[in-house]
């Protein structure tokens, strides 16, 4: 599994991609997203949108069904990724209970409450931090 940045790979592969993930936003990925590639196929993408200093929100995580049991050691790789950036902490917000799991299992942190992001508070779905070390 390879994290590459969505603006360095064919826009042919790109498309195709799209064609069957409508809720994927093309212009924030293109600008500040990677895809996930494994062999020679894309099969996920996802945006880390730095929110505050050294504060990074995980948008747009996507795997195709296929490839969900993947999910966790994406995860993973994307910390990685974060913490390569400098990422102090990186919010997830969540609103499928097999990411609830998952994050959990991670060590992720349920907030009670929203989070105030880029100075606006955001409640929908469930919130997750992780302090990154």
């Amino acid at each position: 599994m390879e994290l590459i940045r969505a603006n360095q790979v064919s826009k042919e592969l790109l498309i195709n991609f799209l064609q069957g993930n409508q809720n994927v936003n093309e212009d924030q990925l293109l600008d500040k997203g990677h895809v996930v590639v494994d062999n020679d196929r894309l099969i996920g993408c996802f945006v880390l949108e730095e929110v505050e200093d050294n504060q990074i929100w995980l948008q747009q995580l996507y795997v195709i069904k296929e490839e969900a049991m993947k999910l966790p050691i994406l995860i993973e790789a994307i910390l990685t990724l974060a913490k390569q950036q400098a990422a102090m902490t990186i919010y997830v917000n969540s609103h499928q209970l097999l990411v609830d799991i998952i994050l959990e299992s991670l060590q992720f942190r349920q907030e009670a409450e929203g989070v105030l992001l880029n100075g606006i508070y955001r409640s929908t779905g469930k919130w997750w931090t992780y302090p990154i070390t």
